[in-house]
């Protein structure tokens, strides 16, 4: 930009040349020529106002406060003084005292626009929102295309959590000016709140397509995708913000956090510890690397974290609650309750909390107390799948099966890849007689996960009742197949078995079943009847002894059961029975 020659005696000239130079951002020579201005022209008001701007922009706050003073005594009616004025004094966090001098502007010019803008942002740094929205709809109704004023009213809705609004006037923002950068990641935020998640990568995008070197944008992005499952995409994100950063532990943070939702448990804990390496005091890493630990059952590890973060921060609720989880999976159901009832009493809005504190009283058998938190986390959380299908559980415990089908109905319409409905579902239809319908629910739950042994021994106990042994017989093997060590697959089939007269091979199920659980009584007792049906006395008095040392209850039942009646007369039996 040129700069006129100037006239040493025009004040007016030395202004005007100030201008040029401030707008070219050279503000120290700007105000070596309003200096001289004023020298010409002690009483140049015009001359001490665009010397305020200058060395505002050179955050000379408390100077340019003294010059838009001396512009206001000079000239008492000029707004533009006071707005000015106004801007600094919010910007050198005077909130107060700008929103006087924007008053005062307003009433010297009330058509201003940006004034009232002005003035809705230092209203929202007050958190004064409602005074804020009031002041941005004025500016737009003077100026309708002020795209400013849209965004600033989108960002103060966001907080105050009316995201659908918020996202509208981000929206009108964009409409209104399409490169925007700010108001396509805002609204990215937004959508991200509302579990628009797609939408919400989409304005990533945008946004990273004119701010490739953004780091915090790829972290966020990551985050989105991995909402929809598109984790190694959002793996990528982390990896490309690392690249820029390598040092910034927010994205380790979020690669800790995707690994943990794909079940890569032990290497989430080492991108925490990575995140937690640069920066000791992050709160959420000690907690998050807490769940992953849990995730691989070294719960007192995880205890740990969340003592950790507890430490760093006495109100971090989380930490009181997922402690409470651990402490729970540790069976330590008293000092799990008391971190519960702590992380309700630091946030009684959080419906995960009275959840996890149901799952406690559904342990301890107090089913009408689980009951009523899970009734809590869904008034919070009407949408909360897994507290409609936990109360599904306690229902099903008190024999309300109905009930119990209804909770988890309503838990599968909100998430339709909630596995523990489908299953628990299928356990009470299996216990109503409505074997078909189990094997549906078994079935879909298969489809989800195919490599947990349970699901398959649960179809295979529907199938035998509907006389399906054959197939019944298949998923037992697969279940035994997928885990060996599974005890209820191999005495599930010896009960299969014993229908079909098969009575060796009964045994050779129950030997394993005793082989992995040597205390379990009912396969020893279970085989000793399989050995009175093929009357060999020598199987049946080890086998009934073992039943009888782990529960005397059995000396009754081995004198009324029927497939006994062969040695009512034998000694050695009837000693047992002594």
């Amino acid at each position: 930009m040129s700069i006129p020659k100037h006239h040493p005696e025009n004040a007016f000239a030395y202004n005007y040349r100030g201008c040029l130079k401030h707008f070219a951002g050279k503000h120290q020579e700007a105000i070596e020529d309003f200096d001289e201005a004023i020298k010409l022209d002690p009483e140049y008001a015009d001359a001490y106002n665009n010397r305020g701007g200058a060395k505002s922009n050179l955050k000379k706050y408390q100077e340019s406060i003294k010059d838009y003073g001396k512009a206001i005594r000079l000239n008492p009616n000029s707004a533009t003084a006071y707005y000015n004025r106004g801007i600094v004094k919010h910007d050198s966090g005077k909130y107060q005292d700008a929103i006087k001098d924007y008053n005062k502007a307003i009433k010297l010019n009330p058509e201003n626009g940006s004034i009232y803008s002005s003035l809705g942002y230092t209203q929202m740094k007050l958190g004064k929102y409602q005074k804020a929205i009031k002041d941005y709809n004025k500016a737009i109704e003077l100026s309708p295309t002020f795209t400013e004023a849209h965004y600033n009213l989108g960002v103060v809705k966001n907080d105050l959590g009316k995201y659908q609004e918020a996202i509208e006037d981000y929206n009108k923002a964009i409409e209104l000016n399409p490169k925007y950068q700010n108001a396509y990641f805002n609204r990215a935020m937004t959508n991200e709140k509302l579990g628009y998640y797609q939408e919400a990568i989409s304005d990533y995008d945008k946004f990273i397509e004119h701010n490739a070197e953004n780091i915090e944008s790829y972290c966020y992005r990551g985050q989105a995708k991995m909402m929809v499952g598109m984790y190694q995409e959002a793996i990528e994100d982390c990896n490309i913000a690392l690249q820029l950063k390598p040092e910034y532990e927010i994205a380790y943070y979020l690669c800790g956090n995707i690994k943990n939702a794909i079940g890569k448990h032990q290497e989430a804990t080492e991108d925490y510890d990575k995140a937690i390496e640069l920066n000791p005091q992050y709160i959420d890493a000690y907690v998050n690397r807490g769940i992953a630990k849990a995730d691989l059952e070294n719960y007192q590890e995880a205890i740990e974290d969340y003592n950790k973060a507890i430490e760093l921060d006495p109100k971090e609720a989380n930490a009181y609650s997922n402690r409470g989880n651990a402490k729970r999976d540790l069976g330590k159901y008293e000092e799990a309750t008391e971190d519960q009832n702590k992380a309700i009493a630091l946030n009684p809005k959080e419906a995960s909390y009275y959840n996890n504190r149901g799952n406690i009283n559904n342990d301890l058998g107090k089913c009408e107390e689980a009951i009523e938190d899970y009734n809590k986390a869904i008034e919070l959380n009407p949408k909360y799948a897994t507290a409609y299908s936990n109360r599904g559980m306690a229902k099903r415990k008190l024999g309300k099966y109905q009930e119990a089908i209804e909770d988890y109905n309503k838990a599968i319409e909100l998430n339709p890849q909630n596995e523990n409905a489908y299953y628990f579902r299928g356990i009470v239809r299996y216990n109503l007689g409505n074997y078909q319908q189990a094997i549906e629910d078994y079935n879909k739950v298969i489809a989800l996960n195919p490599q947990d042994e349970t699901n398959y021994n649960a179809r295979g106990n529907a199938k035998r009742e509907l006389g399906n042994y054959q197939e019944a017989f298949e998923d037992y093997n697969k279940a035994m197949e997928l885990d060996p060590k599974y005890q209820n697959a191999y005495f599930n089939r010896a009960i299969t078995n014993e229908k079909l007269g098969n009575y060796h091979k009964v045994i050779e199920d129950y030997d394993k079943v005793i082989e992995l659980n040597s205390k379990y009584t009912g396969a020893y007792w279970n085989r000793s009847l399989a050995y009175a049906l093929l009357h060999d006395k020598q199987g049946v008095l080890p086998s009934l002894q073992e039943a009888i040392i782990l529960d005397d209850v059995y000396k009754t039942k081995a004198k009324e059961a029927e497939e006994f009646s062969w040695l009512q007369n034998d000694s050695d039996f009837q000693a047992l029975l002594q």
